[in-house]
């Protein structure tokens, strides 16, 4: 992995589970700039270091990435579900895998009572943090369908019964977008683009 990422010219940080291996797990790839991504990078290691290229500045101007691991709520703290990448006082970008509700909505009530309202509350503070100058990024696995449009089939009613398409857990997506100031961007750009998906079960 490492080898391959220095020959594309690129960055990693993961965040694993270490309560089961295998579970679940994020990461984030960028391009290097060599001039500062030691300073920026020096928590992540001696192996992760080795894997910075002299490559140029990333897009945009923006600086090298200060990366961390953040602690999700309950169960989720040794998931590795969050990695958060400050680039400078411009963006913050926030990589989730927000926890699957499971075979018969096991999880739902983690999910719903415990998950959500810590990412709103997170989502708020980090708003805060950033400032007025400041862009907030949340990208992902979010294992939701927010709106009818975007998933197939939305009048089958065993919908409401399955994880992601549940209707607490598409509410709750509402709340964080409207109660953090967030855009689904997707639906900005495209706001009547159908057929259009990131999944399909192989159980479908």
């Amino acid at each position: 992995q490492h080898q391959l990422l220095k020959e594309i010219g690129m960055v990693g940080h993961w965040a694993c589970s270490t309560d089961r291996k295998g579970y679940s797990g994020t990461a984030v790839l960028f391009k290097a700039n060599s001039t500062n991504a030691a300073e920026n990078t020096k928590d992540l290691g001696t192996d992760m270091r080795m894997m910075l290229p002299p490559l140029a500045a990333l897009p945009l101007e923006l600086p090298m990435p200060r990366l961390r691991t953040e602690l999700g709520p309950g169960d989720a703290e040794k998931e590795g579900r969050v990695i958060v990448a400050d680039f400078g006082e411009q963006l913050r970008l926030v990589n989730l895998y927000v926890p699957n509700s499971g075979d018969g909505l096991k999880r739902l009530s983690y999910r719903i009572d415990t998950w959500e309202s810590w990412m709103r509350t997170f989502a708020k503070e980090t708003s805060r943090n950033i400032g007025n100058t400041g862009a907030l990024v949340i990208c992902g696995d979010l294992n939701v369908a927010h709106r009818d449009i975007d998933f197939f089939c939305p009048e089958n009613k065993a919908y409401a019964k399955q994880a992601g398409t549940t209707p607490e857990e598409r509410d709750n997506f509402g709340r964080l977008l409207s109660e953090c100031k967030l855009l689904d961007t997707f639906r900005t750009f495209h706001p009547n683009a159908r057929g259009v998906y990131s999944y399909w079960s192989q159980r479908a």
